[in-house]
């Protein structure tokens, strides 16, 4: 799925941001919210009273701050040493300054350890946003992804993963979402995603 980032690479040394678990004590939980249904379409979305369910195992939805001030969030499921970014946004009027760098060097400060999987629209030259596809990839690899063999199909647009930190199999993805199999785990949405990517990957190999 899309993430909204910055895409201006920023010109002074990365310094990471404050990370804050979000709850519903949370001071910036309706922007927050806002956020989310702003930065993401509604085909997309899950509820939001699911990404604040804590009872979910491997879930962590973080805010990103700097100096006191929400600027982003992102929401992950942990399985074993790796880690799904599944939603990651900026706030509008702090992109384009490196925050989303910063935001990515956070998450992997407080991950050590961990590979972290982000997956990204695949370049296709008959794609609408074939300029915003391109630049998403570039945001990753400059931050340290690299490209894995996993690939999937979702509402006719092909999807690649990156990894952070190492690399993943197909036996490792599927490991992963066998543990999340149970829609009440991950989502409405999330479900129905990937478990459609797991069967529709193109160019690896299955392993039920």
């Amino acid at each position: 799925m899309p993430e909204q980032l910055q895409t201006q690479q920023p010109q002074q040394p990365l310094q990471p941001l404050q990370i804050v678990p979000i709850t519903q004590a949370y001071a910036c939980l309706p922007a927050v919210e806002t956020l989310y249904f702003t930065a993401f379409p509604q085909k997309e979305r899950d509820p939001f009273r699911h990404l604040m369910d804590t009872s979910i195992d491997g879930a962590l939805f973080v805010a990103f701050e700097e100096n006191g001030v929400f600027c982003g969030f992102a929401y992950l499921l942990t399985y074993k040493d790796i880690a799904h970014l599944l939603y990651f946004a900026i706030s509008p009027e702090k992109r384009a300054h490196g925050l989303g760098a910063a935001a990515l060097l956070t998450l992997h400060d407080n991950l050590p350890g961990k590979r972290i999987l982000a997956d990204v629209e695949a370049e296709d030259e008959s794609a609408v946003n074939l300029t915003e596809r391109v630049r998403r990839i570039a945001f990753y690899k400059h931050n340290g992804y690299t490209d894995t063999d996993l690939t999937y199909t979702w509402d006719t647009v092909h999807y690649e993963i990156l990894v952070f930190g190492g690399t993943v199999t197909a036996a490792e993805f599927d490991d992963f979402w066998h543990h999340f199999r149970r829609a009440e785990d991950m989502g409405e949405y999330l479900f129905q995603l990937f478990h459609h990517a797991k069967n529709s990957r193109r160019g690896v190999s299955h392993h039920p």
